[in-house]
This record gives structure tokens, C-alpha cells and sequence, in this order.
């Protein structure tokens, strides 16, 4: 089975959106290079709390994984609070990854783009380590995705984005709570096949 969100993305109006969500951006980062596609492995904005105050920080998509090659780039929220390399990330280190959507593909490798069209921006829950490296958490599908993947990421609803980065205690809860339903239309591309 193909690994679930493997692939997601951010539009022009994504990246707007986040420059007023930290006010405090660096004037540095250039969010308009970051449209497009994000791949494993290439650097994102993330946004990470540090007491009380919110950034946005670019991190690499994906943690190493030390017992076989490639990354790690998603975790189950079912036994996140279990592993040994999400512990304590859970705990210390929780992030939120702003997307317009995500991609997912089906048995026949049709090719589906998942987002919200009430929302400007989609926040995926996810976790960073000490390397400044994130993965996403993944949960049971909803009936809005079901049919094409038995997975998909934790989409975080806007009362969670906070609690999110910033309380311990709403952890399990957020984990815990169906993802909202999610709007997609099928892309004619599919998964090149290698024989």
C-alpha cells in the first residue's frame, strides 16, 4: 500500500495567509518560493510555539529513519504517544502544517486532491524533532475520503490550532476527534508504475 499523504501543497493565497497569521515573520523567509507542491524532504513552513509566542519556521518534511533507508514522514495518532521517536516530540514538540490541501491516490493510482473550500488555509497536525525535521499524523479516514484511502492526515479545525501547539492536556482529545469532511475532485494524472 502506498504511504499516505506523500505529497501536499500551498497556493498564493495560502501563503498570504500565513504572513498575517505571524506578524513577528521574519522578513527573510519569502513564502511566495514556497508555492507549489511540497515533496519529502524539501524545507516548509511550520508553525511551533515556544512558550506563548507562534512561528513560522522552515523545516524539512520527514525524520530520519535510522533502521532502513528513506524518511519517516507520517506517524499513526492511534500509537504516536507509544513510539520511542514520537514520544517526545508529542509531548515538547507539536507543529501545525499549513496547506491549501493534500494529495492521495487510489488502488488504480488515480490521482485526488483533498482540501476545504470554506477554508483558506487546511492545518495538518504534525510533529518535529530536535533536527528541525516534521513528520504528519495521520488518523482513521472519514467518509470523505474513505473510498479512496483507508488513512489521511489530521486536519486540525480552527478551536484546535491553539490548543494544538500550546496545551498538553488537549492532546489525546484532538487526536482522538474525527478530521472535518473534506471536498476533493480526481486530477487525470496518475502514479507512474515501474515494471
Amino acid at each position: 500500500m502506498i504511504e499516505l499523504c506523500g505529497r501536499y501543497y500551498i497556493d498564493e493565497e495560502t501563503a498570504v495567509e500565513l504572513q498575517k497569521i505571524v506578524a513577528n515573520l521574519d522578513r527573510k523567509m519569502n513564502l511566495a518560493k514556497y508555492v507549489g507542491d511540497v515533496v519529502p524532504s524539501a524545507k516548509a513552513p511550520v508553525l511551533i510555539a515556544h512558550n506563548t509566542i507562534v512561528s513560522l519556521e522552515l523545516l524539512s518534511w520527514g525524520l530520519k529513519n535510522y533502521y532502513s533507508n528513506g524518511l519517516i514522514i507520517n506517524a499513526r495518532a492511534e500509537t504516536v504517544s507509544e513510539k520511542k521517536a514520537f514520544r517526545d516530540c508529542l509531548g515538547a514538540r507539536r507543529c501545525i502544517i499549513p496547506a491549501k490541501g493534500f494529495y492521495e491516490w487510489d488502488e488504480s493510482r488515480n490521482k485526488f486532491k483533498f482540501y476545504n473550500k470554506n477554508e483558506t488555509v487546511m492545518y495538518l497536525a504534525g510533529l518535529y524533532d530536535e533536527e528541525n525535521r516534521f513528520v504528519i499524523l495521520t488518523t482513521k479516514a472519514n467518509q470523505s475520503m474513505e473510498k479512496v484511502h483507508p488513512r489521511m492526515p489530521v486536519v486540525l479545525r480552527n478551536e484546535w490550532i491553539k490548543p494544538w501547539l500550546m496545551e498538553n492536556k488537549e492532546t489525546n482529545y484532538i487526536l482522538n476527534e474525527v478530521p472535518p469532511l473534506l471536498d476533493s475532485k480526481t486530477e487525470m494524472q496518475q502514479m507512474r508504475l515501474e515494471f
